[in-house]
Order: C-alpha cells, then sequence, then structure tokens
C-alpha cells in the first residue's frame, strides 16, 4: 500500500456529507492522507469538513461571490489550497 504522503482523497460533490463521510474522513485524517473535495460549494452541510480539508476545488461556474467569500472567512489560507475547478 502506498504511504499517506503519496495519495490524496478526495469527495466527490454528488457525495452525501453525513456522519459516516466525516468518521471515515476523520480516521484518514489522523493517519496523515490529504483530503480534497472537488467542485465544493459551501452549504450548512459540508462546512463541518472544512477542519479536516487540505484542498477545496471551488465550483466557480456555480458559486456566488458570497459563497467564496465565506470560505476564505473560514478557512486558514496559508495552509489550504484553493483551485478554480471549470
Amino acid at each position: 500500500m502506498l504511504p499517506p504522503s503519496k495519495i490524496t482523497i478526495e469527495t466527490l460533490e454528488d457525495k452525501e456529507c453525513d456522519s459516516e463521510m466525516l468518521n471515515i474522513l476523520q480516521a484518514l485524517k489522523v493517519k496523515n492522507y490529504t483530503i480534497a473535495f472537488d467542485d465544493f460549494i459551501l452549504n450548512k452541510m459540508n462546512h463541518v469538513f472544512l477542519p479536516l480539508t487540505d484542498i477545496v476545488k471551488v465550483d466557480w461556474k456555480n458559486s456566488t461571490a458570497e459563497n467564496i467569500l465565506a470560505l476564505y472567512e473560514l478557512l486558514p489560507i496559508t495552509t489550504l489550497s484553493f483551485l478554480p475547478n471549470k
């Protein structure tokens, strides 16, 4: 098996952000895996995942300016990568 430093775990936009997913991502984060969210649009259900996130691939096409600003305000920009997607 490849070491965590060589793998990024990416969650897709069509996956439900529930407690099972949160538990899985927490377990992976403890093992030092990099966590990425694809086509991310901030909402009430997924904001709890942000402390676990290393890479946020923002869905610029479907995000509002307010949504993107909220992400910047919530996240530690010095340790987070923002990738425009689409």
